[in-house]
């Protein structure tokens, strides 16, 4: 987990493909805003070909009109991570 700052951290996985979560949390006077971002590195995405990449977009698109979930990626996280992670969930 990389902590930024106070209000932000970003967890990568730890299998080294570069997907991860960034949460940041704006707080403003009407309280407490939290941003979750899912990042991915580009590298991998681009290995495939136009048509697989097409086929896969046509995929994500008939499960949201099919109002079905589809998970775009999961990360890996270790011990430490869950620690440091649930730490900062805490100060939320």
């Amino acid at each position: 987990m990389t902590n930024k700052n106070k209000d932000e951290a970003a967890l990568f996985c730890s299998c080294g493909c570069h997907d991860g979560v960034v949460l940041k949390i704006d707080r403003d006077t009407d309280g407490k805003m939290a941003f979750l971002s899912l990042v991915s590195d580009r590298f991998y995405s681009e290995q495939e070909g136009f048509f697989f990449r097409l086929g896969e977009k046509i995929k994500r698109i008939w499960r949201i009109i099919r109002n079905k979930e589809y998970c775009y990626f999961e990360i890996v996280l270790k011990e430490k991570d869950i620690e440091e992670f649930k730490g900062f969930v805490n100060t939320m």
